[in-house]
């Protein structure tokens, strides 16, 4: 595995984790409006472009892309069947 693609998954990893503990941490100490989710809706309803933005961002990140090349094979390439 190329040793970028691995430091990218455990970055993606550890900001996942620590958006979920800093989350949690905000709701106990402060309220349900220091949670991460109500301050970025509230920035979404006076700005519509955050919406449209988080929108471009996951169509950039789930729309079809062209095959990854893993171990020296295409992962999501279709394969002939086999024949007899």
């Amino acid at each position: 595995m190329n040793k970028w693609r691995a430091a990218t998954k455990v970055a993606l990893l550890v900001l996942v984790a620590v958006s979920i503990v800093y989350d949690v941490v905000a709701y106990m100490r402060g309220s349900v409006d220091a949670t991460i989710s109500r301050v970025v809706l509230g920035w979404a309803r006076s700005n519509p472009l955050i919406p449209f933005s988080v929108g471009v961002l996951c169509g950039h990140l789930f729309w079809a892309q062209p095959a990854l090349s893993i171990a020296g094979s295409e992962v999501g390439e279709r394969k002939a069947p086999p024949t007899s």
